[in-house]
């Protein structure tokens, strides 16, 4: 996996899903606008393990267009539902 950084959905003023791909690993970045200069800010980290049960449940490409079309919800129920574990970390 070459090291990207791919935004999977840009909605203005409402939320905005980065993946950051690096070292084999997957880091999710999802902002949401609340008020006029407010967001909030959380970081899902996958180490190198759990982005491998990922590619071997579905290829990367196929993994971003899923991304694309289920949003956030989607992909940490994809998770839950596919026992792959991520920490969180939250900016506020």
């Amino acid at each position: 996996m070459v090291n990207d950084t791919i935004v999977i959905y840009d909605y203005p003023r409402s939320s905005y899903l980065e993946l950051i791909v690096k070292d084999d690993t997957f880091n999710f970045i999802s902002e949401i606008y609340m008020y006029e200069d407010e967001t909030s800010e959380v970081h899902y980290l996958l180490n190198k393990e759990e982005t491998a049960k990922v590619l071997k449940i579905m290829s990367y490409g196929d993994f971003i267009e899923f991304c694309r079309r289920v949003h956030l919800k989607g992909v940490l129920d994809f998770f839950k539902n596919n026992n792959i574990d991520y920490i969180i970390d939250a900016v506020f």
